[in-house]
């Protein structure tokens, strides 16, 4: 197995913000590390990996704040925001969040009123109540704070030196100023709306609807939507240190995501019913938006090999992937199908990388072949084979 940089990455991080202090960071009586440091992560991951994906220019975000009609600081009362995930797939015609659906119909079975609302720069046009606006925006002009220069440049000398990521206090005062207008966005926004609880998915990707939410007490539940495991950035807090920027609650889908690396917070598990079945011969592979074009060639490799004919080929893409066209192999694509479950329940074998899917199909009971890739030795707690191409996995399937 390749050397693993990232593992040794989120180790030196988590002792150097240990040993710092860093979590007890506290700027106009905001927590604001949770949010420094994921930036910061992504600045790191961003400048070792390659992404696929497609970003929007400047002026289509700007057109996008001067069309948005539902703002949260307009809604109405209600018990229960549910914060969608940017993920959505296509579903009867309609475009539809799969990570939140059954929570929205649970509140809506319990007689409980519930308003949702979208991320940032939603591709998609459905009438739902946005968290972007110009009027957010204009919270950032109003924004003074000082931030310790002490702390400040510890932090950049570190990271500059340890990862080369030209981090610059610019850089930490843009995060600090979005962070603390995000917050008291939100706090308008929910002493408005009234909430009894929020529900977010990713909490660690809207630190501040977090923060906004615990300063005025309303419950958070967060729904799992990434691998809850050992050095995931959002969920991994070894130290056992308790902040506001954690949820109250966790909801999970099986038992694997068990994890106590997120202190004081409670769990409750989702357990997806799916029945015993008979595994067909037919290999799935569980694509991951940065190594599209490795797990392409391990499709090409499979689909004009001979040896591989008795097996239906399915290529699951990841939901930030952009859909694949003309290929020889069958693409499920992102926004097509309502749950990978339903994709590799009947699999005898699936092919991927470090990713929560990859649990899903352990649980699912499918045999798992991993890239030999520098993530790869993340994945713990499961039981997987290494490939590199198509002779490795013909190697595996002999035995």
């Amino acid at each position: 197995m390749k050397n693993n940089w990232y593992a040794k990455m989120v180790d030196d991080m988590v002792e150097f913000e240990y040993q710092n202090q860093l979590y007890n960071l506290e700027i106009n009586g905001i927590y604001v590390w949770g949010e420094i440091r994921k930036n910061i992560f992504y600045r790191i991951i961003n400048k070792n990996t390659e992404s696929n994906l497609n970003q929007r220019s400047k002026t289509q975000k700007i057109i996008s704040l001067f069309t948005i009609k539902n703002k949260l600081s307009k809604a109405k009362q209600a018990d229960n925001i549910v914060f969608l995930h940017h993920k959505k797939y296509l579903i009867e015609n309609q475009l539809i969040d799969p990570i939140t659906i059954d929570i929205i119909n649970e509140i809506k079975n319990k007689k409980e009123t519930c308003i949702v609302s979208k991320k940032t720069f939603d591709d998609y046009r459905d009438e739902k109540i946005e968290y972007s606006s110009v009027e957010r925006y204009l919270f950032r002009k109003k924004q003074q704070f000082d931030f310790n220069k002490e702390q400040s440049d510890l932090i950049i000398d570190y990271f500059n030196k340890e990862y080369d990521v030209d981090l610059s206090i610019e850089n930490l005062n843009k995060i600090i100023s979005d962070m603390i207008s995000d917050v008291n966005y939100y706090e308008k926004c929910f002493s408005k709306i009234k909430p009894k609880t929020i529900y977010t998915n990713m909490f660690y990707a809207d630190t501040a609807i977090v923060v906004a939410a615990k300063n005025m007490g309303i419950k958070v539940i967060d729904i799992q939507y990434a691998a809850l495991i050992k050095y995931h950035i959002g969920y991994y807090y070894p130290r056992r240190l308790v902040y506001p920027y954690f949820p109250d609650e966790l909801i999970l889908f099986n038992n694997t995501w068990n994890k106590e690396y997120l202190p004081n917070v409670e769990k409750r598990i989702i357990h997806k019913k799916y029945n015993d079945i008979d595994k067909k011969e037919k290999i799935v592979i569980i694509s991951q938006d940065k190594l599209t074009n490795e797990f392409i060639e391990i499709a090409n490799q499979i689909i004009n090999d001979d040896y591989f004919s008795k097996y239906e080929l399915i290529f699951k893409q990841h939901p930030k992937e952009k859909d694949l066209i003309g290929k020889k192999f069958k693409v499920i694509k992102a926004t097509e199908n309502i749950d990978l479950e339903d994709v590799v329940n009947d699999s005898e074998y699936v092919i991927g990388s470090f990713s929560s899917g990859i649990y899903t199909a352990f649980e699912l009971g499918a045999k798992l072949l991993l890239l030999d890739i520098e993530l790869t030795n993340l994945v713990i707690d499961i039981d997987y084979e290494l490939i590199k191409d198509k002779e490795d996995i013909k190697s595996i399937m002999e035995r």
